[in-house]
């Protein structure tokens, strides 16, 4: 299950517990983008994710969709937590098709990112 909440100025933060599917990570997050049409997105991921072999190619295919739905919206994205869906090179292939992404480890470092810019 996820919990969706809206912090003060207008920062959607999106939790994903270790319930949460990761194969629908996506999809979740633009729903509820639809629903509350925040420019702020903050995800917390305490799923861990296990994919084995095909990891990278699920890590290219999240940073891709993410920057192909989001980034003509004018959003940016923190991420933050132990899922392996969310790395560096997610980060890198969703920045180098547009999107405002960041992934951290720190939460006080990331909040401090997205509203800040």
């Amino acid at each position: 299950m996820k919990e969706v909440v809206i912090q003060k100025n207008g920062l959607l933060k999106i939790k994903f517990n270790n319930e949460s599917k990761c194969e629908n990570i996506v999809d979740t997050i633009k729903e509820s983008f639809k629903k509350f049409q925040s420019d702020k997105i903050l995800i917390e991921t305490s799923t861990e994710c296990k994919y084995g072999k095909s990891l990278i190619l699920e890590q290219f295919n999240v940073g891709k969709e993410l920057a192909e739905y989001f980034n003509t919206k004018g959003v940016q994205i923190g991420v933050y937590g132990n899922c392996q869906m969310f790395t560096d090179f997610t980060e890198n292939v969703a920045r180098n098709r547009g999107l405002s992404i960041k992934v951290s480890k720190d939460y006080a470092t990331l909040k401090l990112w997205l509203m800040d810019n």
